[in-house]
């Protein structure tokens, strides 16, 4: 199961949601969303919780909307990753408040330690 939605994903992307052409590809798109925020959350040691906070899922439906555009409209793409890595940094800065936390746009590592 991943952490964002087809119907997220398609609202962010302003694709019809009786499209189902893209259906695969946005399936593709939440897989990598949900390996970028599993990867914010292995750097502090953690994992995402059983119970998906809300802020998760949304950060998840922007970053496969960057994934989804990021060839046809790469500035509008940036601004729904960039969008997304903040959600989960602001929710593990809120949860954990601790420890190495990914920042900046290229998914830099840095630690507050």
């Amino acid at each position: 199961m991943t952490y964002g939605t087809v119907i997220g994903v398609k609202e962010r992307c302003e694709i019809d949601m009786d499209d189902t052409s893209y259906d695969q590809t946005i399936n593709r798109a939440l897989a990598y969303a949900d390996g970028v925020i599993d990867t914010m959350f292995a750097a502090i040691g953690k994992t995402v919780p059983t119970a998906v906070p809300q802020i998760i899922k949304d950060a998840a439906c922007d970053l496969a909307a960057y994934y989804m555009l990021r060839i046809k409209e790469p500035e509008k793409a940036q601004i729904f990753y960039e969008h997304g890595i903040m959600l989960v940094n602001q929710y593990i800065d809120a949860q954990y408040r601790k420890g190495t936390v990914i920042r900046g746009t290229t998914g830099q590592v840095y630690s507050d330690e």
